[in-house]
């Protein structure tokens, strides 16, 4: 297409400089063919061009969004984290003082146990030297 508008666009310009009217008559139809012909093919093509650059954008800026909403699950998932490592600790912590005071409470209870067994026999004992 661009060889055959460049041939006929030398062939015109020659025809005007050296003044042949037969021969303008002959190359205007044509030239006024591909001239259309070359024109439409700009046009598509300018056409496909800038819906390129328009898909370009619109994935670009898609690309922008995904990476801005990437980065801030990023950081709520780092805060997420941090505060789960608190609560671990805290947990950890907590759980230190049950066990301690669940062995406290055993240690409690045992004794309490051997007071109420101590307790019993000399019951026994009283009632046994009552009879």
């Amino acid at each position: 297409m661009v060889r055959s508008y460049k041939y006929i666009r030398f062939t015109w310009d020659c025809n005007n400089f050296f003044n042949t009217r037969m021969r303008s008559n002959q190359i205007s139809p044509v030239l006024g063919i591909i001239e259309r012909n070359y024109q439409d093919s700009i046009d598509r093509n300018s056409r496909i061009l800038t819906i390129a650059t328009i898909v370009f954008i619109i994935f670009s800026l898609l690309l922008v969004s995904i990476l801005y909403y990437v980065s801030q699950q990023k950081k709520k998932l780092a805060q997420a984290k941090s505060d789960l490592t608190k609560v671990n600790e805290e947990l950890s912590k907590t759980n230190h003082k049950l066990k301690w005071t669940n062995d406290w409470v055993t240690k409690s209870n045992k004794e309490l146990f051997e007071m109420n067994a101590k307790l019993k026999n000399a019951h026994l004992d009283a009632e046994s030297q009552e009879q």
